[in-house]
Protein backbone atom coordinates (compact mmCIF):
# COMPACT_ATOMS: atom_id res chain seq x y z
CA UNK A 1 0.00 0.00 0.00
CA UNK A 2 1.48 3.85 -0.82
CA UNK A 3 0.83 6.66 1.57
CA UNK A 4 -2.04 7.99 -0.17
CA UNK A 5 -3.71 4.40 0.32
CA UNK A 6 -2.73 4.20 3.81
CA UNK A 7 -4.23 7.57 4.31
CA UNK A 8 -7.42 7.05 2.85
CA UNK A 9 -7.31 3.78 4.78
CA UNK A 10 -6.64 5.21 8.51
CA UNK A 11 -10.00 8.26 8.07
CA UNK A 12 -12.11 5.46 7.04
CA UNK A 13 -11.18 3.45 10.01
CA UNK A 14 -11.67 6.49 11.76
CA UNK A 15 -15.02 7.41 10.22
CA UNK A 16 -16.17 4.20 11.22
CA UNK A 17 -15.26 4.30 14.79
CA UNK A 18 -16.55 7.68 14.92
CA UNK A 19 -19.80 6.42 13.56
CA UNK A 20 -19.95 3.13 16.40
CA UNK A 21 -19.13 5.56 19.51
CA UNK A 22 -21.49 7.88 18.37
CA UNK A 23 -24.47 5.73 17.72
CA UNK A 24 -23.07 3.93 21.21
CA UNK A 25 -23.52 7.03 23.10
CA UNK A 26 -26.91 8.11 21.49
CA UNK A 27 -28.18 4.81 22.58
CA UNK A 28 -28.13 5.52 26.10
CA UNK A 29 -24.61 4.33 26.89
CA UNK A 30 -22.54 6.96 28.56
CA UNK A 31 -19.26 6.86 27.40
CA UNK A 32 -17.71 9.85 27.72
CA UNK A 33 -17.81 10.55 24.18
CA UNK A 34 -18.56 13.64 22.09
CA UNK A 35 -18.25 13.25 18.55
CA UNK A 36 -16.34 16.45 16.94
CA UNK A 37 -18.05 18.64 14.91
CA UNK A 38 -17.83 17.88 11.30
CA UNK A 39 -19.78 20.15 9.35
CA UNK A 40 -18.13 23.73 10.89
CA UNK A 41 -20.77 26.67 10.08
CA UNK A 42 -17.07 28.87 9.51
CA UNK A 43 -14.86 27.58 6.93
CA UNK A 44 -12.08 26.49 8.67
CA UNK A 45 -9.36 26.60 6.24
CA UNK A 46 -9.99 30.63 5.99
CA UNK A 47 -7.72 30.77 8.92
CA UNK A 48 -3.93 30.24 8.52
CA UNK A 49 -3.31 26.63 9.00
CA UNK A 50 -0.75 27.06 11.48
CA UNK A 51 -3.20 29.21 13.74
CA UNK A 52 -5.83 26.48 13.56
CA UNK A 53 -3.17 23.91 14.22
CA UNK A 54 -2.65 25.55 17.29
CA UNK A 55 -5.85 25.96 17.84
CA UNK A 56 -6.43 22.57 17.90
CA UNK A 57 -3.59 22.10 20.76
CA UNK A 58 -4.94 24.60 22.70
CA UNK A 59 -8.34 23.39 22.61
CA UNK A 60 -7.34 20.47 25.19
CA UNK A 61 -6.05 22.76 27.74
CA UNK A 62 -9.18 25.27 27.96
CA UNK A 63 -11.15 21.88 28.57
CA UNK A 64 -9.10 21.58 31.56
CA UNK A 65 -8.92 25.22 32.53
CA UNK A 66 -12.73 25.57 31.84
CA UNK A 67 -13.11 22.23 34.19
CA UNK A 68 -11.39 23.60 37.31
CA UNK A 69 -12.48 27.09 37.00
CA UNK A 70 -16.37 25.82 36.65
CA UNK A 71 -15.42 22.78 39.34
CA UNK A 72 -14.50 25.89 41.94
CA UNK A 73 -17.71 27.83 41.28
CA UNK A 74 -19.68 24.46 41.99
CA UNK A 75 -17.53 23.21 45.32
CA UNK A 76 -18.40 27.19 46.53
CA UNK A 77 -21.92 26.71 45.83
CA UNK A 78 -22.31 23.58 46.97
CA UNK A 79 -20.63 24.14 50.29
CA UNK A 80 -21.88 27.50 51.20
CA UNK A 81 -25.86 26.85 50.07
CA UNK A 82 -25.22 23.11 52.46
CA UNK A 83 -23.95 25.59 55.41
CA UNK A 84 -26.43 28.15 54.89
CA UNK A 85 -28.96 27.44 52.85
CA UNK A 86 -30.72 30.25 50.62
CA UNK A 87 -28.93 32.86 52.56
CA UNK A 88 -25.64 31.42 51.27
CA UNK A 89 -24.89 34.23 48.65
CA UNK A 90 -24.32 36.48 51.52
CA UNK A 91 -21.09 34.61 52.35
CA UNK A 92 -19.82 36.09 49.19
CA UNK A 93 -17.95 39.61 49.76
CA UNK A 94 -20.16 42.40 49.17
CA UNK A 95 -17.67 43.94 46.33
CA UNK A 96 -17.44 40.81 44.06
CA UNK A 97 -21.47 40.01 44.50
CA UNK A 98 -21.83 43.75 43.06
CA UNK A 99 -19.60 43.65 40.27
CA UNK A 100 -20.66 40.32 39.36
CA UNK A 101 -24.54 41.74 39.42
CA UNK A 102 -22.87 44.79 37.01
CA UNK A 103 -21.46 41.95 34.39
CA UNK A 104 -24.64 40.02 34.49
CA UNK A 105 -26.49 43.47 33.93
CA UNK A 106 -24.52 44.95 31.01
CA UNK A 107 -24.86 40.95 29.16
CA UNK A 108 -28.57 41.79 29.63
CA UNK A 109 -28.67 45.17 28.32
CA UNK A 110 -26.60 43.76 25.56
CA UNK A 111 -29.23 41.29 24.48
CA UNK A 112 -27.52 38.44 25.74
CA UNK A 113 -28.81 35.55 27.42
CA UNK A 114 -27.84 36.15 30.91
CA UNK A 115 -27.15 32.80 33.28
CA UNK A 116 -29.04 32.57 36.91
CA UNK A 117 -25.72 31.48 38.34
CA UNK A 118 -24.54 34.42 39.59
CA UNK A 119 -20.78 32.58 40.35
CA UNK A 120 -20.49 33.06 36.27
CA UNK A 121 -19.71 36.59 36.41
CA UNK A 122 -17.09 35.98 38.90
CA UNK A 123 -13.24 36.10 37.72
CA UNK A 124 -10.81 33.19 38.66
CA UNK A 125 -9.58 35.99 41.39
CA UNK A 126 -12.83 36.35 42.97
CA UNK A 127 -12.90 32.48 43.38
CA UNK A 128 -9.92 32.35 45.53
CA UNK A 129 -11.07 35.34 47.75
CA UNK A 130 -14.60 33.84 48.31
CA UNK A 131 -12.77 30.59 49.30
CA UNK A 132 -10.32 32.72 51.28
CA UNK A 133 -13.30 35.18 53.12
CA UNK A 134 -14.85 31.56 54.04
CA UNK A 135 -12.15 29.29 54.80
CA UNK A 136 -13.86 27.79 57.77
CA UNK A 137 -16.65 26.71 55.52
CA UNK A 138 -13.57 25.18 52.88
CA UNK A 139 -11.71 22.86 55.57
CA UNK A 140 -11.68 20.12 53.62
CA UNK A 141 -9.06 22.15 51.38
CA UNK A 142 -6.56 21.91 54.25
CA UNK A 143 -4.03 24.47 54.38
CA UNK A 144 -5.74 27.79 52.92
CA UNK A 145 -2.50 29.79 52.70
CA UNK A 146 -1.25 27.11 50.32
CA UNK A 147 -4.13 26.57 48.25
CA UNK A 148 -3.95 30.38 47.46
CA UNK A 149 -0.88 30.26 46.26
CA UNK A 150 -1.70 26.88 44.22
CA UNK A 151 -4.70 29.10 42.61
CA UNK A 152 -2.78 32.51 42.40
CA UNK A 153 -0.02 30.36 40.11
CA UNK A 154 -2.55 28.92 38.32
CA UNK A 155 -4.28 32.18 37.17
CA UNK A 156 -0.77 33.20 35.38
CA UNK A 157 -1.34 29.64 33.29
CA UNK A 158 -5.25 30.51 33.11
CA UNK A 159 -4.59 33.54 31.68
CA UNK A 160 -2.33 32.48 28.78
CA UNK A 161 -4.83 29.89 27.96
CA UNK A 162 -7.57 32.53 27.76
CA UNK A 163 -5.79 34.94 26.48
CA UNK A 164 -5.02 32.53 23.09
CA UNK A 165 -1.68 32.02 23.83
CA UNK A 166 0.48 29.06 23.80
CA UNK A 167 1.90 27.39 26.57
CA UNK A 168 5.84 26.70 26.63
CA UNK A 169 6.74 22.76 27.56
CA UNK A 170 7.66 24.30 30.53
CA UNK A 171 4.10 26.09 31.43
CA UNK A 172 2.38 22.59 30.42
CA UNK A 173 4.35 20.96 32.65
CA UNK A 174 3.45 23.81 35.63
CA UNK A 175 0.08 23.64 34.61
CA UNK A 176 -0.54 20.29 34.89
CA UNK A 177 1.26 20.11 38.53
CA UNK A 178 -1.10 22.88 39.28
CA UNK A 179 -4.13 20.91 37.90
CA UNK A 180 -3.08 17.91 39.92
CA UNK A 181 -1.80 19.34 43.23
CA UNK A 182 -4.96 20.75 43.27
CA UNK A 183 -7.26 17.83 42.64
CA UNK A 184 -5.52 15.97 45.42
CA UNK A 185 -5.66 18.71 47.83
CA UNK A 186 -9.61 18.86 47.50
CA UNK A 187 -10.64 15.39 46.99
Amino acid sequence: MNNQNLVEYFLLKNAKLERSLSTLQKSGIDIGYSPPNLTPIIDIDLFPYKIWAQSEKMAEYYKIYFSMENSIRQMIKTVLLEKYGFDWLKKIPPKIHEKALSFKKEEEEAGMEVSQEILEYMDFGDLITILESNKREFDNIGNMTQAKHLLSSFIKSRNMIAHCRLLTEDEQTRFFTLVKTWLRMTS
